[in-house]
């Protein structure tokens, strides 16, 4: 039979220590659950925090966005106008260009014609005035010529009348030869006398005349030439004015296309683009400022007196001749020497 082993009766913990780990189970519970609790609030305010943070920063990135649009947007504007003011010069630069290449030529083409014209009528005036003179040393030679001749013809005459009646009372007196001879020598010293007063009165006056007409030769050849210098002088301060003007429209040009290329880099400088404008403004600028040095420099090339006046010699003097017969005065009559025999009276040799 088995045998019955005795067993060993439970110990069972006295009822002040199971109080005693039940109150300290509680606290260390409590403690946990603080603890947990303290952990949760710590981990809310860093989150809350945090967040906060993120919002200042998002507003301060915001801001800065909006700043640098708002400052974008001001270039622009700015750009913008930098532009329209470069546009605006466009007119300018356009008004200077048409005057250029049509207005001062126009100008000066009509000066210069008018010049022209002005210089025509003066040489044609100065022409006939030189005609109108000459005719009236021609017609005072004319004169002189039918003066002389009608002298010659009226001493013949008389030379004829005189010896006729010397003859006809020496005969109705009874002269010799000898007085005869000598009443005919004296009519034709006579005739001789006269003829050779009437022939140096007209060489006199055809002197006079031809004279004359060599020296409003001169005067008119002089005229000429004051006249065609005046006109050249004209000319020239016409010419003169056009390249300074020229000059100085080219001169504005290239400050008014300088101005454009400062306008269009500002506008680059904005964020606008300018595009081709910039490059084109500064070649004219360049060009415009070439062409300024270029008429500065130019002159009028003066002619000078032309050709025709430099030759001109005016009218031929007028051809002196003899009006009368081939007895000039240049004719010497001696007188003739005594009849032998003859003593009815005594003359003087």
């Amino acid at each position: 039979m088995a045998k019955i082993l005795p067993t060993r009766p439970k110990r069972t913990a006295p009822k002040k220590a199971v109080r005693k780990a039940t109150t300290q189970a509680k606290k260390s519970t409590k403690k946990s659950s603080s603890k947990k609790s303290s952990s949760k609030k710590s981990s809310s305010k860093k989150s809350s925090t945090k967040s906060a943070q993120q919002k200042v920063n998002a507003a301060a990135r915001a801001a800065e966005k909006r700043a640098v649009a708002r400052e974008k947007a001001t270039k622009k504007d700015a750009g913008k106008r930098y532009r329209r003011q470069a546009a605006t010069l466009e007119v300018q630069a356009k008004a200077l260009q048409k005057a250029l290449s049509t207005t001062y030529r126009k100008g000066l083409d009509q000066n210069l014609s008018d010049v022209g014209q002005v210089l025509e009528q003066q040489l044609n005036i100065l022409k006939s005035g030189h005609a109108a003179s000459l005719r009236e040393f021609q017609t005072a030679a004319e004169d002189t010529e039918i003066a002389t001749a009608g002298n010659a013809e009226g001493t013949l005459g008389n030379m004829v009348r005189e010896r006729s009646e010397v003859m006809g009372e020496i005969l109705t007196q009874g002269a010799g030869e000898t007085d005869a001879l000598k009443a005919m020598v004296s009519a034709a010293r006579n005739w001789q006398s006269n003829t050779s007063d009437a022939n140096r009165s007209y060489f006199d006056t055809m002197r006079s005349v031809n004279q004359g007409i060599v020296d409003l030769n001169v005067d008119t050849k002089s005229a000429l030439a004051n006249t065609s210098v005046q006109a050249e002088a004209e000319k020239e301060n016409l010419w003169r004015n056009f390249y300074e003007r020229k000059s100085e429209s080219y001169t504005q040009l290239g400050n008014i296309r300088g101005q454009q290329a400062d306008y269009y880099d500002m506008a680059t400088e904005m964020g606008v683009k300018s595009g081709k404008k910039k490059k084109a403004a500064k070649a004219d600028m360049k060009q415009s400022f070439n062409r300024a040095s270029n008429f500065a420099g130019k002159s009028y090339d003066n002619p000078g007196i032309p050709e025709w006046i430099e030759e001109y010699e005016g009218a031929p003097p007028i051809a002196r001749e003899k009006s009368n017969s081939n007895l000039a005065a240049a004719t010497y009559v001696e007188g003739p020497q005594k009849a032998e025999g003859a003593s009815l009276r005594k003359w003087a040799a």
